[in-house]
């Protein structure tokens, strides 16, 4: 009686910072602030089906989430809240993914504590609003880590189906979430030529069956893969570089908060070999172990590649596989006595409630987007033409201006008939020659500092004398 109401206390506990979390996560989606790879999110769902598998084909991404994201489009409306929300639902959907899975495989600490690292993660709140497909592929690469070790205890059909599915779409959602997940299916194969050689058969009728499935976009990858090898734009990775992945991964904005991490990572990892040791949960010790060493898998090979080809991997393209990581300090650090893991506790909710206000800063106050869309509503013309001199914002003005005409500067023909010229002028971009004002007649009146997204100008009024 006194464990089965202890049971329904932690699940109490588990669903009221499930709530919590969709609560303040919807709090921060209520705003029109995008940046760059949002906004190539908002223009590509203008497509139908095919044209998102086709515009998908020749930039740098797979096609799943923004077939997701176009059905979302579909069923619910265009704007972009309802793209906020549909990125937020993976999460939630994790989450309660561990109140029944990972419990089950488990126990109630182990889904507790992933729950709280999950939310104390610094960069969720920011993804989890974040209109791009790294929350889904979190979903996708964490259910098929977990599911490897399901089958890996009880090897069942349905398993092999979940695991398979899965799998596809991690891959089919973003290429270093399919890196993961190739790492998940080689653990899975070592585990079994190990300890259960009947299986590996199983093992590999479902890669050829995952192979066969993938096979209409291996083209389509090949050919990425050599046009980012050429062009892509990511700068090169340094020491430097590489140093600050642990920032992005454990800076929670408390104080001391990576180091607290890098010593829970060390902890974990004792704990975890010592019951290896042991022989006391061995199995569970040694699937922790490698869960926790696929995002350091992921982002080594990234960096190796990066460093044979042009640089292509960015901390971002880790966190699809960063549940893993917490989900083995979960299992690591369960048998903690009650004052550590309470103590624990407290540090996961304040880093949560920290890096909260700072997401909330950057999705409401770190832009000028709310006072430039009010003066633009207040004084925008159907017919007024908006011109640009910063090229890599071209497409983000289209989202915020869907219904002017936008023109880059070096392609404004002054001599042709307008009213009224709204001209945007980024620092250190194109530069506008005033002669232009005296060839063609014009006035150019200063109408104040303002700005979209992070590209902040001077906006002048440009009309015919």
């Amino acid at each position: 009686m006194q464990y089965k109401i202890k049971k329904n206390y932690i699940q109490l506990i588990q669903w009221g910072f499930i709530l919590i979390f969709g609560g303040l996560c919807v709090s921060l989606s209520f705003n029109n602030n995008i940046w760059t790879d949002e906004a190539f999110t908002m223009q590509i769902l203008h497509q139908d089906y095919w044209g998102i598998i086709l515009g998908t084909a020749i930039d740098v991404h797979p096609p799943l989430y923004y077939l997701i994201a176009k059905t979302a489009q579909l069923l619910f409306g265009t704007s972009l809240l309802v793209q906020k929300l549909i990125t937020i639902l993976p999460v939630l959907l994790l989450m309660i993914y561990a109140t029944r899975v990972i419990k089950r495989l488990f126990d109630e600490k182990v889904s507790l504590l992933f729950i709280l690292m999950l939310m104390a993660f610094p960069a969720i709140t920011e993804y989890a609003v974040q209109v791009r497909m790294y929350t889904w592929a979190m979903l996708f690469v964490t259910i098929c880590g977990v599911t490897a070790y399901d089958l890996f205890l009880e090897s069942k059909k349905s398993k092999w189906i979940i695991f398979t599915l899965v799998g596809l779409a991690a891959a089919y959602t973003h290429y270093f979430a399919l890196l993961s997940v190739a790492l998940i299916y080689g653990y899975l194969l070592l585990a079994f030529l190990i300890w259960k050689r009947k299986e590996v058969k199983k093992w590999f009728l479902m890669s050829i069956i995952t192979i066969i499935a993938y096979s209409p976009w291996i083209a389509v990858w090949v050919w990425q893969l050599l046009k980012v090898a050429e062009e892509y734009v990511i700068p090169d990775i340094t020491a430097k570089t590489v140093i600050s992945y642990f920032d992005w991964a454990f800076n929670t904005g408390t104080p001391f908060s990576t180091q607290i991490y890098e010593l829970l990572f060390i902890l974990s990892a004792a704990l975890l070999i010592r019951n290896i040791v042991k022989k006391s949960e061995k199995g569970e010790s040694v699937y922790a172990l490698w869960m926790m060493s696929i995002p350091i898998l992921t982002t080594t090979i990234g960096v190796i590649i990066s460093e044979l080809m042009n640089p292509i991997f960015n901390s971002r393209y880790v966190f699809p596989a960063m549940a893993l990581l917490f989900l083995g300090f979960a299992i690591g650090l369960r048998h903690l006595n009650m004052i550590s893991i309470t103590i624990l506790g407290c540090f996961l909710v304040s880093s949560f409630g920290s890096q909260y206000q700072e997401t909330r800063y950057v999705e409401y106050r770190s832009t000028r987007v709310v006072e430039t869309e009010a003066f633009f509503e207040e004084n925008l013309q159907e017919d007024d033409l908006i011109v640009y001199n910063f090229t890599g914002y071209g497409f983000i003005y289209e989202y915020y201006f869907p219904d002017n005409e936008l023109i880059y500067l070096g392609d404004m023909d002054f001599a042709r008939e307008f009213e009224t010229v709204w001209y945007m002028d980024t620092y250190n971009q194109l530069y506008f020659d005033d002669k232009l004002l005296e060839n063609y007649q014009l006035n150019k009146e200063f109408v104040g500092n303002y700005g979209i997204e992070h590209d902040e100008f001077k906006l002048y009024k440009i009309t015919k004398r």
